[in-house]
């Protein structure tokens, strides 16, 4: 049978964000047909909202990337380098079993910040490698789903928490501000005048390669 590759797990992870950050550099440029046949650009309001989907499907392959991995690691699958999680239970002896003993009666599962240190913490020896990366970048996860719900969700709720994510890298909350803009603003605290939707996708790569190195 062949080995269980999580090294694949991480390439179609960066292939999926490289692919969705291009897209979004070329939907910059769409234009709309006019009734004379003539074109015009869609526009900037269209554009962020192009970039709040974006972010959407950052998370989503981010979260896909995260079960993936886990459910191989538990079954003893090695990265290239050779590196392998120790196990804290049997190895599963297959992907489906790993998820099965995952879901235990649910339909799906979180993979929130939390829920993927339980899970690490009681599957893999000292969490390894899932604890030390999540908790590093665990602000990081927490204010993209931040702004995935104040661009899904439209509660008050959602909005003072988005508020206090613009107020903190900007230090005041312009007007109109909504999770497209935001995106597309640059970063005032990188030198690099990067902006804040590669910068959430530079963080989740450099995760990926620490949990599959």
């Amino acid at each position: 049978m062949a080995a269980i590759s999580v090294d694949r797990c991480r390439q179609e992870f960066e292939d999926s964000i490289q692919s969705i950050l291009a897209f979004l550099n070329v939907a910059k440029n769409f234009k709309i047909i006019q009734s004379d046949s003539s074109y015009k650009n869609i526009g900037v309001r269209q554009v962020e909202l192009i970039t709040g989907l974006v972010l959407l499907k950052i998370y989503l392959s981010w979260e896909e990337f995260i079960e993936d991995v886990f459910t191989r690691y538990m079954c003893g699958a090695k990265s290239a380098s050779g590196y392998t999680p120790s196990l804290t239970f049997h190895k599963e002896p297959n992907i489906a079993d790993a998820m099965a003993t995952l879901l235990v009666g649910k339909k799906y599962l979180n993979w929130s910040s939390n829920n993927i240190i339980d899970r690490a913490d009681r599957y893999f020896d000292h969490g390894a490698p899932f604890r030390t990366v999540i908790s590093a970048i665990r602000s990081t996860l927490d204010e993209i789903i931040i702004i995935r719900n104040r661009f899904a969700h439209r509660s008050d709720f959602s909005a003072v928490e988005f508020r206090k994510v613009v107020l903190k890298w900007c230090g005041y909350v312009p007007p109109g501000i909504v999770p497209g803009r935001f995106l597309l603003s640059k970063n005032p605290q990188l030198g690099s005048g990067q902006v804040f939707i590669d910068y959430y996708a530079n963080i989740l790569l450099g995760a990926s390669y620490s949990i599959v190195p």
